[in-house]
């Protein structure tokens, strides 16, 4: 499917199940709802998985019930530097 607005991409997206945009303008989801290409349930319900995916990783919880470490970004070893993107060291 090719898409020629904003408007409709985020319908399109939406409706084929993405429930998380982290680079899109959210402003084009309301101009969708507001011009009827998308269903505010629809919206409602990809938030909620999305919402609901936060609750259960804890993202929500205070610091001191956190037990996971993939909270922490301390668990994760630090990638070796690439020579190609960063050919002067």
């Amino acid at each position: 499917m090719i898409v020629h607005t904003l408007r409709c991409c985020v319908q399109a997206a939406v409706e084929a199940g993405v429930d998380w945009d982290c680079y899109g303008p959210f402003s084009a989801y309301s101009s969708a709802v507001t011009k009827g290409l998308l269903k505010e349930a629809l919206l409602d319900q990809a938030l909620t998985r999305v919402l609901a995916a936060h609750v259960k990783l804890g993202f929500f919880d205070p610091p001191s019930m956190v037990v996971s470490p993939l909270r922490s970004l301390s668990c994760f070893p630090p990638a070796p530097r690439h020579p190609s993107l960063f050919p002067c060291g």
